[in-house]
């Protein structure tokens, strides 16, 4: 799930739309991953916690997501909104 509106970051290298074609290019082939644009079609900032709590509400409870991000990321994570209580309600994977 590509990010629409990064608000932790300045300048991206990427639209929104080019983030979401790697992405699809990334998966291709791959069919237990799917991807979802909520937060590229959404308007105003994307909040990871916010996508979270979205799925939390709406997935079965059973069900298992987990974040995917790089390193990169996950190394400026304490800059993100409620980062503790993301923390505590998703298992991260850092690559």
């Amino acid at each position: 799930m590509p990010c629409g509106d990064p608000p932790h970051r300045g300048l991206t290298f990427a639209s929104a739309d080019q983030r979401s074609r790697l992405v699809d290019l990334a998966i291709a082939g791959q069919d237990r991953f799917v991807l979802d644009d909520r937060e590229v079609r959404r308007a105003g900032p994307s909040y990871t916690i916010d996508t979270v709590r979205h799925f939390k509400k709406t997935l079965l409870d059973d069900s298992r997501i987990y974040l995917i991000m790089g390193l990169d990321a996950f190394l400026e994570i304490d800059s993100w909104k409620s980062y503790r209580a993301l923390l505590v309600q998703i298992p991260i994977i850092v690559i």
